[in-house]
């Protein structure tokens, strides 16, 4: 099988660095740093059968409200792209990703969207988005248990998603589905 192009992303952190997050920001606070910053978020393609179907739900918020979308979410201060990518795996599908080294950096995504889930709604936000893959055993796939942010979760072709074959996808879906498609053999 073909692989994905080499994309080395490197994790610069001062060993002095501690998160000073002690607590969740309030919506009000959230929405003004929405107003204000660009924040980053990892979105993971959840694949199976050797990356000929990936997995995707109607998203039940906003931004990308009533489209098809991949699991994913914000990034906290000083994870990486990987462990970002495990927790967000681990909260919206109940998987347990153990080896971070699974997860295949895919490409970045820029994202500005006209509304957005924090008040005021109207006002939209802008993030970018780090994508990255998994492809997962039969055994991972029947403990899927999907959370609330997904109105359903649903096998689909990575082809067909790359076709534009799969009503409510969003460009995004369709480039990362259609990079699957070229990492494949000839």
């Amino acid at each position: 099988m073909n692989t994905l192009p080499c994309i080395t992303v490197h994790h610069y952190i001062d060993p002095d660095f501690q998160s000073q997050r002690t607590r969740w920001l309030t919506d009000e606070e959230v929405g003004f740093l929405e107003d204000h910053d660009v924040s980053a978020c990892v979105d993971v393609c959840i694949t199976r059968n050797n990356r000929q179907e990936m997995l995707v739900g109607l998203r039940t918020e906003n931004p990308a409200i009533g489209l098809a979308w991949i699991m994913g979410g914000g990034m906290r201060p000083g994870e990486t792209i990987p462990q970002t990518a495990q927790r967000n795996t681990a909260r919206e599908t109940g998987l347990q990703i153990e080896d971070l080294s699974r997860f295949i950096f895919v490409s970045v995504g820029n994202y500005t969207w006209s509304l957005r889930q924090k008040a005021p709604q109207k006002n939209g936000c802008h993030k970018i988005g780090l994508n990255v893959t998994i492809d997962i055993a039969p055994e991972e796939v029947a403990q899927i248990d999907p959370r609330p942010d997904f109105s359903a979760l649903h096998w689909v072709s990575v082809q067909a998603v790359a076709e534009g074959c799969i009503h409510k996808t969003h460009r995004a879906m369709h480039d990362m589905a259609t990079q699957l498609v070229l990492a494949r053999p000839s």
